[in-house]
């Protein structure tokens, strides 16, 4: 190699030890940091409003509809009350004489005039616990003047009560056909006695004829409830079928009047009946189990899945319990059930906006009990909770060992407990075809702290960060359709980057050097200090000044040399 050639290796030398500590110095202290993914949008803080006018109540309480009940048949042979010597003692002698013999023959069921009905959405059907049906009380009467002198009249009394006088019929005198009698010859008492004057009905001295006598009768259901078991229902998916129980009981309760006037009414213990029950929206039921009394019953179900029972007044309550099919769906979740995380005031209140909807139920039921785990929210966080509706949203300090297993991965961890910490939130009660809005205002006071760091760990200055929250850029307004995210965080001297005001729960970071992505990093906001070591080569700087004074010094050593040489 000629002495030419040995300069410029030297003077190529001295330029490097010059040039790469400069390097280093420049790329630590001045990244580029101008350009990132997104820019923030320098629109106002987006919002979400809603009304009533965009989601509509169909009812507004959790009244459930009980479908109606019938009497197909009733069994009572009872005779009334032909004679009241307090009230008509003037008959006594009629009766003693034997010139007025009144004999009872049945009591026949002819139909149902009115059911027993709840519902919830008609409002043209008047609810109703009366059950008010058409009875025929038969007796033959036999009056006979040449026995002795007569009144000229009969009372009777149906043993049932209450029970209202609707027709009186009589055999005629061919016994061919009924004929119904005139209310000029009958009338009522204020106990609902049938007064018939036969006397003037009938021309001749004895008479033998019979008597129908259509009473209205009211029958009562009793303890009539339908109700949602109370046990909870947890929902773990955006869209959930699920088959609450439903316990449906009554009884029958009904009064006679004793065969002993001292007693007066008492209770009809000797009335059968033979009911349908058919339960709101009856054919989307299934799984029934019947219990009258204390026994279980079989075949009772009809084609229409009505339901034939057969009680005993005031002895036989009705236990049924069958289930339906309902499917909830949370609308436009981020991930399992909230659609909208808003900040509402200052730089940590903020709003997480529900929207649950009953896309598919039986009509007429009322879906309750449901309730879902909020991981990321802790009761005292919870400023408020409230639904559109006015409906009540209960929310309850829970852990994560009260419900499932699956739910493992929640980040909310007291000091003095390893048992993770969440929400019980209870939807607002749902019919089908609603989408009821709630909300939780809650106080989001956690901080996350990041250290970034080389690869031996040092601190890295000016790596710009992104942050994202259940896979959407973290924000003023997060949800699937809009976001109002956040600038990007640039790492200070000491490597830290502290965002304020946020939800608990786990966070994506993205790490950027110059627009180059570094790495990506799921941190949560359990931990006090989240460290994060990147891939980037540790280059100290006290290394990058001595280099660069080192090849000064080389620079003005050859310079000197040079020109000792020259002179020589």
């Amino acid at each position: 190699m000629d002495d030419h050639q040995k300069k410029l290796v030297i003077i190529a030398s001295i330029i490097m030890c010059f040039l790469v500590p400069l390097y280093f110095i420049i790329y630590n202290r001045n990244p580029q940091i101008e350009e990132y993914p997104y820019c923030l949008d320098s629109e106002a803080l987006m919002t979400h409003t809603f009304s009533k006018e965009d989601y509509k109540p169909i009812i507004d309480d959790d009244k459930l509809s009980y479908g109606n009940i019938t009497i197909m048949d009733l069994d009572f042979h009872e005779a009334g009350i032909t004679n009241d010597s307090e009230n008509y003692g003037i008959l006594d002698d009629d009766f003693t004489s034997g010139a007025l013999i009144v004999n009872y023959s049945s009591t026949t069921f002819i139909e149902t005039v009115g059911l027993a009905q709840i519902d919830n959405l008609d409002e043209s059907i008047e609810d109703s616990n009366i059950i008010t049906v058409l009875l025929n009380d038969t007796i033959t009467v036999e009056y006979n003047k040449s026995l002795a002198p007569l009144n000229g009249f009969l009372i009777y009394g149906s043993r049932l009560t209450p029970c209202n006088l609707s027709q009186l019929l009589i055999l005629n005198t061919t016994g061919s056909f009924v004929e119904e009698i005139s209310d000029e010859f009958y009338d009522t008492d204020e106990n609902d006695y049938l007064i018939f004057d036969y006397e003037d009905y009938f021309i001749e001295d004895y008479k033998k004829f019979e008597l129908y006598l259509i009473w209205e009768y009211e029958i009562l259901i009793d303890d009539w409830n339908l109700e949602q078991s109370n046990q909870d229902i947890f929902i773990n998916t955006n869209e959930q079928t699920i088959k609450p129980l439903f316990q449906y009981n009554f009884t029958v309760a009904r009064n006679k009047i004793s065969t002993n006037i001292s007693e007066g009414i008492i209770e009809a213990t000797n009335l059968d009946l033979d009911l349908r029950l058919s339960p709101a929206d009856k054919e989307e039921l299934f799984d029934h189990s019947l219990k009258v009394g204390e026994s279980f019953v079989s075949n009772y179900l009809n084609g229409d899945n009505s339901l034939n029972i057969t009680i005993v007044s005031n002895l036989s309550q009705v236990f049924l319990n069958y289930t339906a099919n309902f499917t909830l769906k949370f609308i436009d979740p981020v991930k399992t059930s909230w659609a909208i995380d808003r900040l509402v005031s200052l730089r940590n209140i903020r709003e997480r906006i529900y929207f649950p909807s009953l896309i598919e139920a039986p009509q007429h039921y009322v879906l309750s009990n449901l309730y879902i785990y909020e991981q990321t929210i802790t009761i005292d966080q919870v400023i408020s909770n409230s639904s559109l509706f006015e409906r009540n949203v209960l929310v309850f300090d829970i852990n994560v060992s009260e419900v499932e297993e699956d739910l493992t991965n929640s980040l909310i961890i007291t000091k003095n407990s390893i048992k993770k910490k969440g929400l019980k939130v209870f939807v607002p009660f749902l019919i089908e075809g609603e989408c009821n809005p709630f909300i939780i205002k809650y106080n989001a006071n956690n901080d996350l702290k990041i250290i970034i760091a080389d690869n031996i760990f040092m601190p890295l200055s000016g790596i710009t960060v992104e942050f994202y929250y259940y896979d959407k850029p973290f924000g003023t307004y997060i949800s699937n359709e809009k976001v109002q995210p956040i600038s990007p965080i640039m790492s200070n001297e000491n490597g830290e980057v502290i965002l304020s005001g946020v939800p608990n729960g786990n966070y994506t970071l993205k790490l950027y050097r110059n627009s180059q992505i570094l790495m990506e990093k799921t941190i949560s906001t359990f931990s006090a200090v989240n460290y994060i070591a990147t891939d980037i080569v540790h280059f100290p700087l006290w290394i990058a000044v001595f280099g660069l004074i080192n090849g000064i010094l080389v620079l003005v050593g050859f310079i000197v040399y040079y020109k000792y040489k020259k002179r020589t």
